[in-house]
């Protein structure tokens, strides 16, 4: 009885070349390490910390389905963080100190609500209408005109104004 030989095929021997297409690469462990922890998602300082470039980085990313999903992973994750803080940040005063001739007397809170209205504006524009675009000009008799563009699904409006 003849022993059945296993001969590999054209299919087989194209295998090997996609798994180590997606083999990790040593640096990549430590890339995603530093871009989510050290970096806080800046490329080219996380590519630098790996010993790699960002231009490996990115070709890596097109090349590999599983080190682009980690990426997307790890910018979804600083999304969330960003988001938490800006909210964090509206919530929560900030306590500063104040000062008299060097010496502090107290402190005052104070909430940053800034990012949180920015954030606000561009999720829920239909109920956050700030000013896209203003206009300002001179008329006659040294009159200031105003001109606001409001955000899309709102009309614009026209004020005349003066300077004191």
């Amino acid at each position: 009885m003849a022993s059945m030989a296993w001969r590999p095929t054209a299919t087989d021997m194209s295998t090997p070349a996609k798994i180590q297409e997606d083999q990790e690469e040593p640096w990549e462990r430590l890339f995603l390490k530093a871009f989510l922890t050290e970096t806080y998602g800046t490329v080219s300082r996380a590519a630098e910390r790996a010993g790699v470039s960002p231009a490996d980085v990115r070709r890596r990313e097109k090349e590999s389905p599983r080190f682009r999903s980690h990426l997307a992973t790890c910018r979804e994750v600083l999304r969330d963080t960003v988001r938490y803080e800006i909210l964090r940040r509206a919530l929560e005063p900030t306590e500063k100190p104040v000062f008299h001739r060097g010496t502090i007397i107290g402190v005052i809170q104070e909430w940053d609500t800034k990012h949180l209205e920015w954030t606000a504006e561009r999720l829920m524009p239909e109920e956050f209408h700030l000013p896209t675009r203003l206009e300002a000009g001179l008329g006659k008799d040294d009159e200031v005109n105003f001109r606001l563009e409001l955000n899309p699904g709102t009309k614009e409006e026209e004020s005349e104004d003066e300077f004191g």
